[in-house]
């Protein structure tokens, strides 16, 4: 039989420092020292931070390589177009582009004739004509006289008086009134020209239209005539045309 008495009462006379001594020596234990990092942030936080951070700096880096946002409509330049000039409106500076100023030109501008005097209209005019008479039954080719005359006269001081000369007689053919404004003359419409009574037959001429123009020193007849033939055998209608260029 094994008494327990004596080792009771041992246990219950221990010293406080004894029952630490073997309680660490049974259980293990470590001295008290001041945490390096606090609570709840050992070495898996850190690590996770450090990986935050070069992430940051990556995009960083990649939003300074992006190029810069692309002007507001606000910050665009304005442009306004004319006929004459374009101009571009900018914030801080205004560039103007003007048509360009055309060269002189070599040749002068076509200067007026001087107005003519009534002077200038009177005299005997030597020159050449032609007429072409459009009747059934005429010649169809043109009459040329290359020593034509026409003589002006003035009854009073804005009227004068064409007269055609027929060359091979020098008697007069017909004689056209017209009322002269400086340059022109316009002929009055009626009156009558070439025409002819014969037994044969009846030519009848009357003037359509007609001008005629001082050119410098060179005159200028342009006569359209209403021609009508009536014979026993036939009757036709048509026109004869009349152009006389000639100088004094």
């Amino acid at each position: 039989m094994v008494s327990h008495g004596p080792t009771k009462i041992a246990a219950r006379t221990m010293h406080p420092r004894a029952i630490l001594f073997v309680t660490c020596f049974f259980c293990g234990c470590t001295s008290t020292e001041k945490a390096i990092a606090p609570l709840g942030f050992g070495p898996l936080a850190k690590a996770e931070e450090i990986d935050q951070e070069r992430l940051a700096s990556q995009r960083q880096e990649v939003d300074y390589k992006k190029p810069s946002r692309a002007q507001a409509k606000s910050d665009m330049p304005s442009m306004s177009v004319s006929r004459t000039q374009v101009t571009f409106d900018a914030p801080a500076k205004v560039f103007s582009a003007e048509p360009a100023t055309p060269a002189a030109s070599g040749t002068s501008p076509l200067v007026p004739p001087t107005p003519a005097k009534l002077s200038d209209w009177l005299g005997l005019w030597h020159g050449k004509d032609t007429t072409r008479y459009q009747i059934p039954s005429f010649p169809p080719q043109p009459m040329d006289d290359p020593n034509a005359k026409v003589r002006v006269e003035s009854p009073s001081s804005q009227q004068i008086n064409l007269i055609l000369i027929d060359t091979s007689t020098e008697k007069d053919i017909c004689s056209l009134s017209a009322h002269i404004e400086s340059n022109l003359a316009k002929i009055e419409a009626g009156q009558a020209c070439f025409g002819s009574e014969d037994d044969a037959m009846n030519l009848s001429v009357n003037l359509r239209t007609g001008t005629a123009t001082l050119r410098d020193s060179l005159l200028v007849v342009d006569l359209t005539l209403e021609a009508n033939v009536q014979s026993e055998q036939f009757q036709a209608n048509g026109t004869v045309d009349y152009h006389f260029e000639g100088k004094r």
